[in-house]
């Protein structure tokens, strides 16, 4: 009470002294114009700060960012390297084109070798549909012994297959036990020739001439019969649904995946159509994004850090991530996703650079328009597409509120301004200022609706047009909106269990990467496996970058680089929400913006905290090793089992075989 009393008598004599100034002494005008001067100076002064300030941080990004001849030689040379790894060994060209597809049960025929033939493996190619088909051998045609029964469904779709058997005989019967799937080829292999034993005649016994001229497709195409099946001539883990579904589209056919949007199956179904419905075929567009991605980020990297140096370092560590590898070699749609997320993030970065550092509003605005784009495209392909709209809508409004921050500041300066006569040119330079605002802001907002809102409902529609095609009822725009409830119904109440599941705090750490193929008809010492994985000289220091690079951008008062955290945060925490059955691959599309932090932590430790080249050069090569050592299990690759299990399984959580 007496420290409060104290400070009542310190204002009523404040009171005193201000009413003997304005009523005895008639100090009204020196009274306020000391008053306002001084406000005055200190709102000049805070508008010079605030517009230095963005000179200092944005116009030097911007000059440093137009690409010379080494950026050109060093992003050429990398993505050529790149392509030709990520292209060797893609897939087989090759690939039974004919089927057969009886309708009716106990159709039946044989085949004659026109020679007793010692049979060790029976292979084949199904297609699309359920069915069993029962083989059985004779030496008469007259007594038949049964030796196997292929079955064929979704999980043995576009994929060779063998059965071991053992037997001797001239005649193989075959019969149609379950009607409704494609069969595509069907060989008789002996230990004692690398082809297919040859057959001479096929003899219908219960089925007509139409069925039997079609079943004549099953060993018309021998010279696709491999070796061994494997991934080079099989699909693998999720393709057998998502460039299954590829080739559905292509064929105006009923899609059988549709847990995901149809843009990303349409662009693998684009590359069918060029190479035709073989492995290079549905595995060459994802590639082909997967490659783009390199010089990508490269710009992305320079664009952000002004130096080729850095744009070089974070496409390098892109390039050396295994987890992109696997990602790209692979026919999912996840490869289309990323890919927009970078553009996208790389346009909204060029809008919140030109917009804050003065650029003419029209400029600013095509680069706004473009990742709204980009945003419709990846929204189409996969839905971690809208998450990544989540963090442009909050970049976005932090350029929207800066720009508001410079408003309020240049309208209290105005009216200071006009109350004492200021100068006439300065009043008009900030009534300039002031006015521009609100036309910027229904400008922005307007842009923002239409390409953010309007556009990607446009493309997001026009990517089911495929769909719209299939023949029969129930492909209109009613049914595009069942989808939509269909697929969040999905992905929100999934229930299920699978041996290589993990969670969001489990990616990071690369505690249980996902094995997507491994090779059986291989030797016992053999070993020929995929998997998704991190490369750990990336994704665990990337840990510490992440909050590193935090600190950094704060404590270095460098708000564009919130334009990547917040990009990594929109990626990566809704998965920690989520109840769903997660995987190691749902952190693909936050590894771009986690190498970006890692740049950015290089780029400060090197010029900030005097880091020496070497111990860079040093950490690029260790990421380097740890692609060529993992590389086997990476790529398919037949390799010594002894050297997976010494050298490539550091825990016991990790399955390669």
């Amino acid at each position: 009470m007496k420290i409060v009393s104290l400070c009542h008598v310190i204002l009523a004599v404040y009171a005193i002294y201000v009413g003997w100034e304005i009523y005895i002494r008639n100090n009204v005008q020196l009274f306020k114009s000391r008053k306002s001067d001084q406000q005055e100076n200190r709102l000049t002064k805070s508008v010079s700060k605030h517009t230095e300030l963005q000179k200092q941080t944005f116009t030097p990004m911007k000059m440093l960012t137009k690409l010379i001849k080494k950026d050109k030689t060093a992003m050429t040379v990398l993505t050529l390297l790149y392509a030709a790894i990520a292209l060797y060994q893609l897939g087989s060209f090759s690939a039974p084109q004919k089927d057969w597809k009886p309708k009716l049960a106990q159709e039946s025929f044989y085949v004659d070798f026109n020679h007793i033939a010692s049979i060790n493996r029976i292979m084949w190619y199904g297609g699309i549909g359920d069915g069993d088909f029962q083989i059985e051998q004779s030496s008469d045609t007259i007594q038949w012994k049964p030796v196997t029964t292929i079955s064929l469904n979704g999980g043995t779709i576009f994929q060779w297959k063998q059965s071991t058997v053992s037997f001797s005989a001239q005649f193989v019967k075959i019969t149609v036990v379950k009607p409704g799937a494609s069969l595509y080829e069907l060989a008789f292999m002996s230990d004692l020739q690398k082809e297919p034993v040859f057959i001479t005649k096929q003899i219908p016994l219960n089925m007509g001439n139409d069925s039997m001229a079609q079943a004549q497709n099953l060993f018309n195409e021998p010279g696709t019969v491999p070796h061994q099946p494997s991934f080079m001539n099989s699909m693998y883990f999720d393709e057998i649904y998502q460039a299954r579904t590829a080739f559905e589209h292509l064929h105006s056919m009923e899609p059988y995946e549709t847990t995901h949007p149809p843009l990303g199956k349409v662009l693998i179904s684009m590359g069918i159509a060029m190479f035709g419905m073989n492995p290079f075929g549905w595995r060459i567009v994802g590639t082909l994004f997967g490659i783009a991605m390199i010089p990508l980020m490269y710009l992305f990297a320079k664009k952000l850090f002004g130096k080729s140096e850095y744009g070089f370092i974070a496409a390098f560590l892109l390039a050396s991530d295994f987890m992109h590898f696997t990602q790209t070699r692979i026919a999912t749609i996840d490869v289309y996703g990323v890919f927009f997320i970078m553009m996208m993030y790389y346009f909204m970065y060029k809008y919140y650079v030109l917009s804050l550092s003065r650029a003419p509003l029209k400029t600013a605005l095509i680069s706004l328009s473009l990742s709204g784009l980009f945003f419709g495209i990846g929204a189409a392909c996969k839905w971690i597409d809208l998450y990544a709209g989540a963090g442009l809508a909050v970049i976005l409004g932090l350029v929207l509120y800066e720009k508001y921050k410079e408003y309020r500041h240049t309208t209290l300066l105005l009216t200071t301004q006009a109350k004492h006569k200021s100068n006439t040119s300065a009043i008009r330079q900030t009534q300039t200022l002031a006015h521009s605002f609100p036309p910027l802001l229904w400008k922005t907002i307007c842009t923002a609706f239409v390409m953010f809102a309007l556009v990607p409902v446009v493309i997001y529609t026009l990517s089911y047009i495929p769909f719209l095609r299939v023949p029969g009822p129930g492909h209109d725009l009613s049914a595009i909106l069942s989808f939509q409830k269909f697929m969040y119904n999905y992905h929100s109440h999934l229930v299920a269990t699978h041996p290589f599941a993990s969670s969001w705090w489990e990616w990071p750490i690369i505690r249980k990467p996902i094995w997507y193929y491994g090779q059986v008809s291989l030797s016992p010492d053999q070993v020929s496996s995929i998997v998704a994985m991190g490369n750990p000289a990336i994704w665990r220091p990337g840990i510490l970058a992440v909050f590193a690079a935090f600190y950094i951008c704060v404590k270095m008062k460098e708000k564009w680089m919130m334009v990547v955290l917040i990009g990594l945060a929109a990626e990566y925490v809704p998965w920690v929400g989520v109840p769903r059955l997660t995987f190691i691959y749902h952190f693909f599309a936050t590894v771009p913006f986690m190498i970006l932090c890692i740049t950015y932590v290089i780029k400060y430790a090197h010029e900030h905290l005097k880091l020496r080249a070497k111990w860079i050069y040093i950490y690029l090569g260790t990421v380097l090793l740890m692609f060529i050592m993992f590389y086997p299990v990476l790529s398919g690759a037949v390799i010594n089992k002894n050297y997976v299990s010494h050298f490539l399984k550091w825990s016991s959580s990790w399955t390669f075989f």
